[in-house]
C-alpha cells in the first residue's frame, strides 16, 4: 500500500499545530555517498514533535525526514544527532522518515514518508513494541544506531528531535552543513537588509549590511571611533585594527 505521509493525513494521524516548537539545538553533518555530497541536519525542539509535522514543515524547503538506506546512512544520521549538545545524551533519539500506517491485513507495513516501501529497517530486536493497529514512526537512537517504534496517531509525542536530509546545492553561506533556508525557517537568524543572506555571513566590515564594503561602511566606522559600535576584531573598541580589517575587505 502506497500512502503519502503528510501533516494533512488526518484520516489516520492526528496532527499538532502547523508551527513547530522553538529550536533548542541544531547540527549538520556532511558526507559523500557514491560520489555525491549529502548532508543530514539534526534538530532539537523545546518540546515533543511528530514526524508528519516535521515533514510538512521541511518539505517546502526542499528537505525531507532522513531515510537511511543502509548502515552508512544510518551512521551518518546518528552522527549528526550526536553533534547536538544535549543535556540528556542517553536519551538522544530522533525521528527518521519511516512510518507505518495500519492496514486491513493487520500486518506491519513500514514505508518512507514519500510512500515507498522501506527496505532498510534496523529495529532493535523484539520490536515493534506497539500494535500494528496504530500509526507508528521510526525513532533512531544515536548511540546504538538502532531504531525503535513510537505512536504517532494521538497528536502528542515525547520525541523532541528529528534528522532531516537536504539535497546538495542549497545555499549554505557559513558552510556549517545547515542550509540557510532552514536557518531562516526556524527563525535562528536575521536578514536585516532583505538580501536573502544570513546577516552573520556578511563580509567583515560590512557595517550597513548591504553585502559590500565601501565608503558607507568606512563612514560608520569612523563615526564609531573609540566606541564598541563598529568593533570588528572583538577587542571591545573601534580603532586602527578595525580600520585595517575594513580596508582589507574593501569591495572592488
Amino acid at each position: 500500500m502506497r500512502t503519502l505521509i503528510t501533516a494533512s493525513s488526518v484520516a489516520l494521524i492526528a496532527t499538532t499545530a502547523a508551527a513547530l516548537p522553538p529550536t533548542t539545538a541544531i547540527s549538520g553533518y556532511g558526507f559523500v555517498k557514491d560520489g555525491t555530497p549529502r548532508n543530514y541536519v539534526a534538530v532539537e525542539f523545546a518540546s515533543g514533535v511528530l514526524p508528519q509535522d516535521v515533514q510538512a514543515f521541511v518539505e517546502p524547503l526542499g528537505g525531507c525526514l532522513a531515510i537511511p538506506q543502509d548502515g552508512g546512512d544510518n551512521f551518518a544520521a546518528a552522527l549528526s544527532l550526536l553533534l547536538i549538545d544535549s543535556a540528556n545524551p542517553e536519551h538522544n533519539t530522533a525521528w527518521v522518515g519511516v512510518v507505518h500506517l495500519p492496514a486491513a491485513d493487520g500486518e506491519l507495513h513500514w514505508q518512507t514518508v514519500g510512500g515507498d516501501d522501506a527496505s532498510y529497517l534496523p529495529f532493535s530486536k523484539g520490536l515493534p513494541a506497539n500494535s500494528p493497529s496504530m500509526p507508528l514512526g521510526a525513532v533512531l537512537h544515536a548511540h546504538s544506531q538502532e531504531w525503535f517504534d513510537a505512536p504517532i496517531g494521538n497528536g502528542t509525542s515525547q520525541v523532541r528531535r528529528a534528522v532531516i536530509a537536504f539535497p546538495e546545492g542549497l545555499e549554505d553561506c557559513d558552510q556549517d552543513q545547515i542550509p540557510d533556508v532552514l536557518v531562516f525557517a526556524l527563525e535562528l537568524a536575521e536578514d536585516a537588509n532583505g538580501d536573502g543572506t544570513l546577516d552573520w555571513c556578511a563580509p567583515i566590515g560590512d557595517l550597513n549590511l548591504d553585502a559590500i564594503v565601501n565608503a558607507a561602511d568606512l563612514s560608520l566606522l569612523l563615526a564609531a571611533w573609540n566606541t564598541p559600535n563598529a568593533d570588528l576584531d572583538g577587542d571591545g573598541m573601534t580603532g586602527a585594527s578595525d580600520l585595517s580589517l575594513l580596508l582589507a575587505a574593501w569591495s572592488n
